[in-house]
Parts: C-alpha cells; sequence; structure tokens
C-alpha cells in the first residue's frame, strides 16, 4: 500500500508514534524517525532534531531528502501536557505549552510543506479531544495550544490545496511517561494505552494514505478504546479513544423509511475475523459490542462536538443541502441546552444496525434524536435522523 512511499515522524519514541511506527512499516513506508536525541526504538535507531527551531527542522527534511530522495508524509506526534489553574498562570506554562505543541508544529510543518507540495503528500497532528469541547480545571493553556494545532492543520490544508492533512483528536488522556509524571494522582487505568505490543489483541494500528487521511485498524482487550477517520475531507478530523463497536467488516445496507438524513464518512479500522469470539467471553464487553455507540461524546451528550469535527467533510461531500440541515439541526441543538430536559438515553442494535437515541422534552412534548452507526465495508457513516415525535421502544433481546 505505501510500498517505497516514505514518511517522517517526529516525536519517534514516544507511545503514539511507536504504534504509527509500526503500522507504515507494515504498509511497507520507508521512514525517518525523529526524537529530541537519538534513541532505539522497534522501528528502528531515532536522528537527533531541534524542531525549536526552524533550522533544526530544515536540516531534518534535508536528511530525509538525502536518504529517501522524497517525502511523502509527515505524522508530528510532538506534544506535551502540564497542568496550571487559570488563576495561578505562569509565562513559563504558556511558553511549554504553545512552544511544544504549537511551534514545533509549525516549524516542520513550514520546513516540510514544499517537498509534500511536490508529492501530493500528508500532514498530520495530534490535537486533543478538549480543542473542540473545552476543557476542565488547570488545563486551560494546553487546550488553547492544542486547539491552535488543529485549527493551523485546518488552514494549511485549506490553504495549500495539493497537500492533505489530517488532525487527530484524542478522547481521553493518553497514557505516557510523561503524562504519568504530570498526573501522578490521576488513574492510567482509565487513559487511552496505544501500547507498542506486536500482539493483534492489544495494539491499534494505523495505515497512512496519500489519496485519503488515516486509515486506522484496531483491537483491544479493553475494546472502548478504537479511533477512526474520514477519507473524503482533504482535512481528516480523527477521534482516537472512542467507543468501539467491534463488527465484522462487511456491506450492511439501511432499511425502513427515513426522510431525511445525512452521512458523515469515515474509516474504522479492519478488525480482526475473531473479534466477536475474542470478547465473547466476557458479557458486559459483548454488549459494549453489540450495542452501543462509537464515541465517547455521544456518551456526554456533547453531540455539537462532533458536529464540529465532521463539519468539513459534510459540507465538502453535500454542500448546500447540508447547510440547509445544518441550520436546523443547530436550532435543537440551542433548545436541547436552554429549553430541554433529557428523559433518557440508549442504545441498541436493530439487525445490522445499531442505533443510539435521546429522548428529549421541548415544552413539554417528547422528541427523539436518532443516530445510527453503519458498517460498510471499511466505511462507517453516521446518519443523524430528523427529531421523531414518538420514540419507539428499543428491540427485545
Amino acid at each position: 500500500m505505501l510500498t517505497d512511499q516514505t514518511f517522517i515522524v517526529t516525536g519517534a519514541a514516544g507511545q503514539i508514534a511507536m504504534s504509527i511506527n509500526a503500522a507504515l512499516i507494515e504498509a511497507g513506508a520507508k521512514l525517518l524517525l525523529v526524537d529530541r536525541k537519538v534513541t532505539q526504538t522497534d522501528a528502528g535507531e531515532t536522528i537527533a532534531a531541534d524542531l525549536d527551531s526552524l533550522e533544526g527542522a530544515h536540516a531534518m527534511i534535508a536528511v530525509a531528502l538525502k536518504r529517501f530522495g522524497r517525502i511523502h508524509g509527515v505524522i508530528h506526534t510532538v506534544g506535551g501536557f502540564k497542568s496550571e489553574p487559570a488563576l495561578e498562570f505562569t509565562p513559563d506554562t504558556y511558553a511549554a505549552m504553545f512552544d511544544t505543541n504549537v511551534k514545533t508544529l509549525v516549524h516542520v510543518s513550514s520546513a516540510a510543506l514544499p517537498e509534500l507540495v511536490k508529492t501530493g503528500g500528508f500532514l498530520g497532528g495530534i490535537a486533543a479531544g478538549q480543542a473542540a469541547r473545552g476543557s476542565g480545571a488547570g488545563a486551560a493553556l494546553y487546550t488553547a495550544a492544542k486547539g491552535a494545532v488543529a485549527l493551523y492543520l485546518k488552514s494549511v490544508a485549506a490553504e495549500v490545496k495539493e497537500i492533505r492533512a489530517g488532525v487527530v483528536y484524542p478522547m481521553g488522556t493518553v497514557d505516557t511517561p510523561g503524562n504519568r509524571r504530570n498526573m501522578p494522582n490521576a488513574n492510567p487505568e482509565t487513559w487511552i494505552n496505544p501500547w507498542k505490543s506486536r500482539e493483534p489483541s492489544c495494539s491499534w494500528r494505523l495505515e497512512a494514505t496519500t489519496d485519503a487521511c488515516w486509515k486506522f485498524r484496531f483491537t483491544h482487550r479493553k475494546p472502548e478504546r478504537c479511533a477512526f477517520a474520514h477519507p473524503e475531507s482533504r482535512l481528516g478530523s480523527t477521534l482516537l479513544g472512542a467507543r468501539a463497536l467491534h463488527l465484522e467488516p462487511r456491506r450492511r445496507t439501511v432499511t425502513g423509511t427515513v426522510k431525511r438524513w445525512l452521512t458523515l464518512m469515515l474509516v474504522l479500522a479492519t478488525l480482526f475475523s475473531n473479534a466477536h469470539a475474542e470478547f465473547g467471553a466476557d458479557a458486559e464487553r459483548q454488549t459494549l459490542e453489540r450495542g452501543r455507540v462509537l464515541t465517547q461524546a455521544f456518551y456526554d451528550g456533547k453531540l455539537q462536538m462532533l458536529w464540529t469535527l465532521f463539519d468539513d467533510a459534510a459540507k465538502e461531500l453535500f454542500g448546500q443541502e447540508f447547510t440547509a440541515f445544518e441550520s436546523g439541526f443547530t436550532t435543537q441543538l440551542a433548545k436541547l441546552g436552554k429549553e430541554s430536559k433529557l428523559l433518557e438515553e440508549r442504545a441498541y442494535q436493530e439487525g445490522d444496525d445499531v442505533y443510539y437515541e435521546r429522548v428529549v422534552s421541548f415544552a413539554g412534548s417528547a422528541e427523539r434524536f436518532q443516530l445510527l452507526w453503519q458498517l460498510e465495508g471499511e466505511r462507517v457513516g453516521l446518519f443523524v435522523f430528523k427529531p421523531l415525535t414518538a420514540p419507539s421502544a428499543p428491540p427485545e433481546g
């Protein structure tokens, strides 16, 4: 798939990058692994580069060109987190968050863009779920920096038409040594674990493409961890650490009458054929496997966040039709926030289709928002249904 294509992975000794490295190598890519110092990884030895300076980023590109001749993709995983309450602001934390997360990305992309334009290449970076929805106490500067990462990549993709860009939004804290040091009182068991294990049952893998954004393949002993992306948009907004629905990839169709719906195309990881057997012994996970929605954002009721993340893809796919639908849906979301009361929310499976419902009360009348996940080969479509006035009962069993 990526035979003889060259990818640069920065922060290559980090936990996320290690998984990316393995998947790219498996796909046939040639890698230049870059870190702050020379480090031996499972994918090979890194070169040292000072990405805090533009000169260091240009030197990295020069090494890649000398070694491989061309560059087809750059995946920038360098980043960092430090907690600091907004009322206790210090310039040092501000500098650390923006230098580590934003400045290094700008340096790398500025140095790489001329070469990526030549190959129609791919530029990717790591944001954070908080960048789309805001954050809790102590993370204002970090969230602002990750928001800048996402918006910078979106802007570059809009301006430089010859390339594609991807933003990964981790839907939680990624388990890294740095995060363990900075949050010693947290419970890492609740974090996203992209461990470097080569066992198929406990690793997630990334397959990069030059004509789309990223395809993710995932299986894990914790089925609530997954990643997905949509390829149709020039900017691939990806959620990492979302709720997983482990279904064997096969074509599915939507049944029933739907007057109005909107499809936001994503790519779900190719799942191993034994996924059902692997999780079948655990009743709770089997329930997750069959019936729950993919994203933690749905569980939190943050529909607006997902709407924001997939806005680019939807507009690109459906144009004015989407804009008209978006207006009506946004109005309903406003009602949800100001005038409504949540009566119930549930997820269930009906045949091959998986539904998530929120039943809300608007001035005494109940309406239903229904979301359907449909697996079609390697694609997952999100269908947003028109609000209905009579909630239906989930199927028995």
